[in-house]
C-alpha cells in the first residue's frame, strides 16, 4: 500500500517516524519504507504494508512530535466487496 502524508515544511526525511493504529492499540514506531519524492516540499511517501484490524497510520518527525504529525487515510475494503 502507498500512502502519501504531508508534514510541516522544513520536516526532514531522516526525522520522519509512523506508527499504526490497529484495533484500537497504538503500534510500535517504524522508519522503513519512507521516502521524500521532491526534497522541496515536505510530502512523504510511504510503501507500507498495513498489519491486521489497521484503522489509520499516523506520520511525524520526531524533532516536534506533539506538533508535527498528520494522519494518513486508510481504506480497506470488506471481505466480499
Amino acid at each position: 500500500m502507498i500512502i502519501t502524508i504531508p508534514l510541516y515544511r522544513g520536516t526532514v526525511l531522516t526525522n520522519v517516524r509512523y506508527f499504526w493504529i490497529a484495533a484500537g492499540v497504538e503500534g510500535p514506531e517504524q522508519s522503513s519504507g519512507i521516502t521524500q519524492p521532491d526534497t522541496d516540499r515536505p510530502v512523504f511517501r510511504f510503501d507500507v504494508t498495513p498489519p491486521d484490524n489497521a484503522e489509520q497510520i499516523i506520520a511525524y518527525d520526531v524533532t516536534a512530535p506533539d506538533t508535527n504529525w498528520n494522519v494518513g487515510v486508510v481504506t480497506v475494503a470488506s471481505p466480499g466487496a
